[in-house]
């Protein structure tokens, strides 16, 4: 295989080795991401390209970049190295680099082609770090960096955020088949996960769990109190069994704010069971579920549901929609006081007139916000003064 050379990561790389000393307080100050080409940034890079098969970095940008990680970065600092594939040499140097220094307090490894030995080691280099975000997305995990992970959290219980996006489970053998997660590689991280007391973000995506796995993972998060944001995208796979766990676990009313399952591959039957749910729940903000396949039966469950749910302020799904659904949703969303923002408006498929009702209502909705007051209620209650121009348009907005 040819070797690649990507000019744009030599010259970010250059650039980072003088902004190193500087006040870092975010990527844009820092810029620190390696701004390599979209298709370099493509995440099958890291199955089909190992480390090995990239030119390596010219030793006098790498080793002036490494110890200033060792030496210099200021407190509180952001180190996003997302998209950068290392080489062997490049890894052992940043490791090391990494054992001996205290500062780093948000670390985004996207994109960058570990294997799970390289994971291992670099969870035991952070572990002297008071980490508060951690990014692992689409890098090559193993059963064992679960249970690594778990420790980890344990040993940091101030982490506010832990991503783990779109993770293919292989052996050492990227040709193999993906793995699927069992209840038991799954169950040493919701332990932790049950008593952790700051997590706020946790996110998932593309994991392929058995459904006694997303069980154990439902009954964990049940138990917690501090998670905020969930991201399950594209892990229920048309599973009705696993929906229905997920509609159990939003009518337990948990303490999760914003849920995200956006192309899911939800088909008809699940908007059905999530809307009973959310008549139930009283925590949840947002539900992105777009990208999915939901009936108009569910559509019309989700109408049922709307004017019940006081709390719901974002809602995004997808499916089959004609004119009749969206009166129904717009009828709806005339007696509900919390949505403003309804992702569900399709401008092929709804009437006009409907659309803009449910504009309307959105929009009266972030008016009132904290009101438990309608947009049907406030006009019946509110007549417009026909000498006043700027009340009818207020009216009808």
């Amino acid at each position: 295989m040819t070797k690649l050379k990507h000019t744009r990561i030599l010259t970010s790389l250059a650039i980072l080795s003088t902004l190193m000393p500087m006040k870092a307080k975010g990527y844009d100050e820092l810029g620190f991401g390696c701004f390599a080409e979209p298709e370099f940034l493509n995440w099958h890079m890291c199955q089909a390209f190992p480390r090995g098969d990239f030119e390596e970095v010219n030793p006098g940008v790498w080793a002036p970049l490494c110890e200033n990680i060792r030496t210099n970065l200021p407190a509180e600092v952001s180190l996003p190295l997302y998209g950068y594939h290392f080489t062997t040499n490049q890894l052992n140097t940043f490791i090391s680099a990494l054992k001996e220094n205290h500062t780093i307090r948000d670390l985004d490894m996207r994109w960058t082609g570990l294997m799970p030995d390289d994971i291992s080691r670099l969870l035991d280099a952070l572990k002297n770090n008071d980490l508060r975000s951690l990014d692992l997305s689409d890098n090559t995990m193993s059963a064992k960096n679960i249970k690594e992970i778990g420790v980890f959290l344990t040993e940091h219980q101030g982490m506010k955020e832990l991503v783990m996006g779109r993770h293919y489970w292989h052996p050492l053998k990227l040709e193999q088949v993906p793995q699927i997660v069992s209840r038991d590689e799954i169950k040493p991280l919701t332990d932790v996960l049950r008593k952790h007391k700051e997590l706020k973000t946790l996110v998932l995506r593309g994991w392929n769990m058995t459904t006694d796995a997303m069980k154990e993972l439902f009954n964990a998060l049940r138990e917690n109190k501090s998670i905020e944001y969930l991201d399950l995208q594209e892990v229920f796979e048309k599973d009705s069994k696993r929906v229905a766990l997920f509609a159990d676990y939003l009518a337990s009313n948990p303490h999760v704010k914003k849920v995200m399952i956006w192309n899911s591959k939800l088909g008809p039957g699940s908007g059905t069971k999530i809307a009973k749910a959310l008549e139930k729940n009283t925590n949840l903000r947002e539900l992105w579920a777009g990208g999915n396949n939901f009936s108009k039966e569910d559509f019309y469950t989700i109408a049922k549901m709307l004017p019940k749910n006081k709390t719901l302020r974002v809602l995004y799904c997808d499916g089959e929609r004609d004119e009749a659904t969206g009166t129904a949703l717009a009828n709806a969303m005339l007696n509900n006081s919390s949505i403003t923002t309804a992702g569900f408006i399709d401008y092929q498929k709804m009437n006009e007139n409907d659309i803009k009702t449910i504009k309307q209502a959105a929009t009266f909705n972030s008016k009132h916000e904290g009101q438990d007051i309608t947009l049907k209620q406030w006009r019946e209650t509110h007549k417009p003064d026909p000498r006043n121009v700027q009340d009818w348009e207020r009216w009808v907005r």
